[in-house]
């Protein structure tokens, strides 16, 4: 279960089995993934700010070299 902690000793829910992977994509890496289903951004699932893998992705170095946080 260590690797689930984050340096702070808080659980990190994207290690986590049960969740799926999430991920920042590039508008570019957007584009191509709903051509090739097919689909329009609005069709996705929607997921709220709030959830515990969004609030985790937000602080990844990643994102926040993305979002400028």
């Amino acid at each position: 279960m260590g690797e689930n902690l984050a340096s702070d000793n808080i659980f990190n829910v994207l290690k986590h089995d049960l969740v799926p992977e999430h991920r920042l994509l590039s508008l570019e890496e957007e584009k191509a993934i709903l051509e090739e289903k097919g689909i329009t951004k609005d069709k996705l699932p929607k997921i709220r700010k709030n959830d515990p893998g969004i609030k985790a992705l937000e602080n990844t170095a990643e994102a926040k070299a993305i979002l400028g946080s």
